[in-house]
């Protein structure tokens, strides 16, 4: 059980771009508990269909620990592309330069995968989770 299990059923509760400095905060609630994940050093990011109400369905994660590479390209092209890939794609010289990035661990891809609403895909130098219902709130 990895460490994004926690949110599966969650709903967003916030999502903050700020493209310049080129971060990403996603909020969830589940069970008055609240989780923050945190991309920093985005590469690439797409976001579909944010609605009021956006329950997760599951998470995929990729780092340099992931071993089957096929399933990275996979995801990296449809994020890149916007469509699933065929099998000449997977020869495609930016794809392949942004699994090397995985592999050597300098990108991470985190994809939200919605029961409804909202799906999120994020390529990115550092992606970050935490429980911030254990922080000190700021009222």
């Amino acid at each position: 059980m990895d460490k994004y299990t926690a949110l599966i059923e969650a709903n967003f509760s916030r999502i903050l771009f700020l493209k310049k400095e080129r971060m990403l905060q996603l909020y969830f609630e589940k069970a008055e508990r609240e989780w923050r994940i945190l991309a920093e050093g985005i590469d690439d990011i797409f976001i579909s269909e944010v609605r009021l109400s956006n329950v997760v369905d599951r998470i995929v994660f990729f780092d340099e620990k992931e071993k089957d590479e096929l399933l990275i390209k996979a995801r990296v092209f449809a994020l890149m592309r916007g469509r699933e890939p065929h099998d000449e794609d997977f020869t495609w010289k930016p794809l392949i330069e942004k699994v090397e990035h995985i592999k050597n661990g300098s990108l991470k891809y985190l994809e939200i995968k919605p029961v409804y609403g909202a799906q999120v895909c994020v390529l990115a130098e550092r992606i970050t989770f935490e429980n911030v219902s254990t922080l000190p709130s700021l009222e």
